[in-house]
């Protein structure tokens, strides 16, 4: 299974997970809004791509700071 995050112009700013085996049933993985770099991304919205064997699902992040 692997975990991205998306800007939405499409470019990869977080790869959460890569390669790792979960068992059947419900996770969660938790994102503070930094990116592959180390620093804190713009508030906006982003897309999360999960990818598990041969299916693919999106949806939307939405990232504000304080």
């Amino acid at each position: 299974m692997s975990i991205k995050i998306y800007s939405s112009q499409g470019k990869k700013v977080k790869t959460l997970v890569e390669n790792l085996l979960e068992t059947k049933g419900s996770h969660s993985h938790g994102w503070l809004g930094i990116s592959d770099n180390g620093t804190f991304v713009p508030a906006g919205i982003y897309l999360a791509k999960v990818q598990a064997d041969y299916d693919e699902a999106f949806t939307s992040v939405e990232i504000f700071h304080f």
